[in-house]
């Protein structure tokens, strides 16, 4: 369970990423209802591997769980009729630097750090996901985030100094 500190910096967290990304009307709407959707599988996910993937080795864990993507994505891209094999070089070239940085590295850090952290900890610092997706959209598309964007991002990053702060009072 968490303490009253770390529901404080999770509440925090909580209401930073909803004003984030927050939009009025109704196609923002209907976007909104299919994240919710998907940030619930996603969360499922998150609680069915910290509750039963400490007994997988974690090689094993990653190799089946990027196979069984790998087979799924091919189904589902085979079934859309958009399959274009080969890829060209170019092509090719940015599948291999983007799947090494979201599927390995990314994924890596972040099954290692789920089985590190207690789980509530892990979903508090994972609303730090839209602060960072502002600053990258800031570095790598010169995008100007929105007042709003930056009182959810204060919010959220408050929140999670408030939790480190109650992890290492914790420790201590």
């Amino acid at each position: 369970s968490l303490t009253r500190q770390e529901l404080l910096g999770a509440a925090l967290c909580i209401i930073g990423a909803f004003t984030i990304s927050f939009q009025p009307g109704d196609v923002f709407r209907l976007g909104s209802l299919f994240v919710l959707a998907g940030v619930t599988c996603y969360s499922l996910h998150i609680a069915v591997v910290k509750r039963y993937g400490d007994n997988i080795e974690f090689a094993n864990f990653f190799l089946y769980r990027v196979g069984t993507t790998a087979v799924f994505l091919a189904i589902f891209m085979f079934a859309s009729g958009k399959a274009t094999l080969p890829p060209s070089l170019s092509v090719f070239l940015l599948l291999l630097l983007v799947g090494t940085v979201d599927v390995v590295v990314s994924r890596i850090l972040y099954y290692w750090a789920l089985r590190q952290m207690r789980l509530g900890i892990h979903t508090i610092v994972l609303t730090m996901t839209p602060v960072l997706t502002i600053l990258w959209s800031v570095l790598l598309f010169g995008e100007r985030p929105s007042l709003q964007g930056l009182i959810g991002g204060a919010l959220v990053l408050l929140g999670i100094l408030i939790v480190a702060i109650a992890q290492q009072r914790g420790r201590a």
